[in-house]
């Protein structure tokens, strides 16, 4: 029987900076890789060129119903910056769902969750700092709000100031639901009331809240709106600093337009006002998108109604979008293929369409491509990641498209998460110079896993590139191998070693001294390893050739 055979050699290295990443999309970076599931990941910017992430976590119940909400960051070159997995941002004994993200500005986030620690949907928050630390001392955060009835779907947008502003659904003034505003000071001080302010106080149900910053502390909001009793319209109001409305009383209406209005999408105009772009079926049949730019006096600019972005044959919904002074970037999944596809669309602030009409093709590869997420990419296009079924199962694949609406990268897109089993539910940020970091949900190990992976500018991946050569300090060898593989690891304290076959698969994971013998044999093939020490966490391919 073949064995490795794992000799970790304790020494004291360096404060060289050197990239962690791993740059095979089959083996990705893990980010948590508990027991039971972690799902329903979020990004945010580090600000400082790398990501925190958040997302639901049941590794403290084997019945997978009472969830918690852990968080990780990674740096710029890859290094887990947190405690292995994941720190607990809330452990509460019930169950916790829903967590939103923002960054803090100062390289920490503000993380905002659905908690039902008082027998109902109530909005807690925390503050973590850039090394992870809980900011706002109370033990499993602070209550943003907690009251009768249910408040549900937070979202949460940085003051600027290591703050936040908070919006959600709420129906604790009646049957339907409204929306309410609450802002929290860096210091986790609640500063709008026990239930923050009302953002539209007429009748009908208002739900699926976005916001962006307004530049000066508030923030202008846009929902879906039911107030005419038969269908949902969409609408916006701005906020400013104190939480008093700047527009129309109940909110400037952006389509009044018989048939349902949903999913509205917001970003800034950079100018205190937005592009706000919707699904639209007031064709009868399917889908469309349309969109209309509010400035920032509450000014409808564009056509009453909004400008038809995407009217093409089949349904246009699963709408995302990014946006700068130019304009706004908006992207979408298509089924006028059949199969599913993702098209995008831009549109400058005088509402001209400046791509090909009703859409450019960004995926529209055989079978069925879903669930885009669009950041700018700083010169004027975008990043967009989606899930992809091209080979079978589910993978994480990606693309650049330039400003004039040329495609950048690899046609099809860039290959992000392509292990064994299905990756799903992508987010991405930019990474600051033209490349992006990805995070999604990742079933290679049998249940969800939280994983990233990060691709430059020029469409490749970033990271270790040879195959006999491990992490920076790390030596293999002897690589390739047709028996035992030896590791020198820089560390000072005990290693977490673990190691994954060619798919992708987690099949051994041990804590490491001296020495350590895997006593499983294994085939010829790549596989690769990380080293999670006090505070870094070290990539690394090796082969066995047997």
């Amino acid at each position: 029987m073949r064995k490795i055979v794992l000799i970790a050699t304790v020494f004291v290295f360096g404060n060289s900076a050197f990239a962690q990443w791993s740059n095979n999309p089959v083996f990705n970076n893990p980010l948590a890789v508990q027991a039971y599931d972690q799902q329903d990941v979020k990004i945010a910017s580090d600000s400082k060129g790398g990501a925190i992430t958040t997302w639901l976590d049941f590794r403290n119940d084997a019945t997978q119903t009472l969830g918690d909400i852990y968080a990780q960051r990674i740096d710029v070159n890859g290094n887990v910056k947190w405690a292995l997995d994941g720190i607990g941002v809330c452990t509460e004994g019930l169950h916790q769902t829903a967590p939103v993200i923002c960054e803090d500005g100062v390289g920490g986030a503000l993380i905002a969750w659905v908690d039902n620690r008082g027998g109902t949907k109530d909005i807690y928050a925390q503050r973590i700092d850039s090394v992870g630390n809980i900011v706002w001392s109370t033990t499993n955060g602070i209550a943003v709000a907690a009251k009768a009835g249910s408040q549900d779907n937070p979202r949460v947008l940085s003051d600027g100031s290591g703050g936040a502003l908070f919006i959600w659904e709420d129906d604790s003034t009646g049957l339907d639901a409204n929306l309410f505003v609450q802002h929290v000071s860096s210091t986790g001080t609640v500063l709008w009331g026990g239930g923050g302010y009302k953002v539209c106080n007429l009748g009908g149900a208002q739900i699926n809240p976005k916001m962006v910053s307004d530049g000066a502390g508030g923030a202008v909001i846009t929902w879906q709106d039911k107030r005419n009793g038969s269908d949902y319209d969409v609408y916006a109001q701005k906020i400013n600093s104190l939480g008093v409305s700047q527009w129309t009383s109940g909110g400037v209406a952006l389509c009044l337009i018989a048939g349902t209005q949903s999913n509205p999408k917001i970003v800034s105009d950079l100018l205190g006002g937005a592009v706000i772009a919707w699904q639209d079926k007031r064709s009868g049949i399917d889908y469309d998108v349309y969109a209309q730019y509010v400035n920032n006096s509450g000014v409808a600019m564009w056509t009453a109604g909004g400008k038809l972005v995407s009217n093409a044959t089949g349904a246009q919904s699963a709408i995302d979008m990014c946006g700068d002074a130019t304009g706004a970037i908006i992207t979408w999944k298509d089924s006028r293929n059949v199969n599913l596809d993702i098209y995008a669309q831009k549109v400058d602030l005088l509402g001209n369409l400046l791509w090909t009409p009703n859409g450019l093709g960004i995926c529209t590869s055989a079978n069925d491509q879903i669930n885009p997420n669009t950041v700018t990419d700083g010169a004027g296009g975008a990043i967009v990641v989606w899930q992809d079924s091209l080979l079978g199962n589910w993978d994480i694949r990606t693309q650049r498209v330039s400003a004039a609406g040329g495609l950048l990268w690899t046609l099809g897109g860039v290959d992000a998460g392509t292990a064994a089993a299905n990756q799903t539910s992508p987010k991405n940020i930019s990474d600051g110079s033209g490349g992006s970091i990805f995070t999604w949900q990742d079933k290679r190990s049998g249940n969800f896993d939280i994983y990233a992976f990060k691709i430059d500018a020029s469409g490749t991946p970033v990271g270790i590139s040879k195959t006999n050569e491990g992490a920076e300090g790390v030596l293999v060898y002897p690589n390739p191998s047709n028996g035992d593989v030896t590791f020198s690891v820089p560390a000072n304290s005990t290693c977490t070693l673990c190691i994954y076959d060619a798919t992708g698969k987690k099949i051994a994971t041990e804590s490491i001294n001296v020495t350590y013998t895997l006593k499983e044999i294994h085939a010829s093939g790549i596989y690769f390893y990380t080293l999670q020490t006090k505070d870094k966490m070290m990539n690394g391919k090796f082969i066995i050739e047997r």
